[in-house]
């Protein structure tokens, strides 16, 4: 069946799709309302942790998240707890190792690891669909089916954590929602219900920080609270014992990521439909051609 497109067919698809610009504007908005420090998040105190991996685990089954299917399975002599090399489509939350010396004597710290959840996420803010929304009480969710596949996010997070289903025909981002569900009933995460040795704290971050200031002015914890102004500030939280460079935390700017993705993300009104206009165009006048050279011949 051929298609045929009217000039009035054109000027109407193309007015259409400028028009509804604003809206995917709108869309994408990544930054919400509400006062920061009401939002929900945890924190994470490094010296409490023992690496028993019940957070993980529960991340798994509360997420229904396949272990077949993930990355290879590690148990090396390295360490016996690094059981997922890395934050996968299929691992939201992960346990990893790191051996040191404290004081004269080797220790070993356990760090958890998953979507830091910040209070403008960069990964919103280059999503023009909203597929990735900062909600009002904390988490950041993603909603698959406003999800175009850019990947945009993949890229803009600073610490490289929404990841892509490589292995799916139809793939989608998948990556910690801080159990949205459960936090909207009034429940806790489930990797925070799973804790029972107090290293994870649940609550809105105003009084997480109060907390993590009140441990650290008791003596013991490095002078410092990772997250509480990385990228912007993040509703996960973390205290530690050690120095955060011995555990290789990663090092991320002050300040918050969209200030740098805003400048580029609002020249796509002009960008979308330009491309979009020139590629018809070119399209019709391919077309017009082929349909001038039938006649002739």
């Amino acid at each position: 069946m051929e298609w045929k497109l009217s000039r009035r067919e054109f000027l109407r698809s193309t007015g259409s799709f400028l028009i509804s610009l604003p809206l995917m504007n709108s869309l994408g908005s990544h930054s919400s309302e509400a006062n920061p420090g009401e939002m929900y998040g945890f924190l994470v105190d490094i010296s409490r942790c023992i690496g028993c991996g019940d957070c993980q685990a529960a991340c798994k089954i509360k997420n229904d998240l396949p272990v077949s299917s993930d990355l290879p399975y590690e148990r090396n002599e390295r360490s016996y707890w690094d059981n997922y090399s890395t934050l996968s489509a299929y691992t939201w939350t992960r346990i990893r190792s790191k051996s040191l010396v404290k004081d004269g004597k080797e220790i070993v710290r356990f760090i958890k690891e998953q979507c830091m959840h910040c209070i403008d996420p960069a990964c919103a803010s280059v999503c023009f669909v909203g597929a990735l929304y900062k909600t009002p009480e904390g988490p950041v969710i993603y909603r698959e089916d406003r999800c175009v596949g850019c990947r945009y996010c993949v890229y803009a997070c600073p610490w490289g954590v929404p990841k892509w289903q490589w292995d799916k025909p139809f793939p989608f981002i998948q990556k910690c929602n801080m159990c949205y569900d459960r936090i909207i009933e009034g429940k806790k995460p489930a990797c925070v219900e799973a804790c029972k040795v107090g290293a994870l704290t649940f609550g809105k971050r105003k009084e997480l920080i109060e907390e993590a200031k009140r441990r650290i002015s008791g003596g013991g914890y490095v002078n410092y609270i990772y997250g509480e102004e990385e990228a912007g500030g993040t509703c996960v939280l973390y205290i530690s014992d050690v120095p955060f460079d011995e555990l290789e935390f990663r090092k991320v700017m002050k300040f918050s990521y969209p200030e740098l993705t805003q400048a580029y993300l609002g020249k796509m009104p002009i960008v979308i439909p330009s491309l979009f206009v020139g590629l018809l165009g070119l399209y019709l006048y391919s077309k017009r051609r082929q349909e001038v050279r039938e006649v002739k011949e």
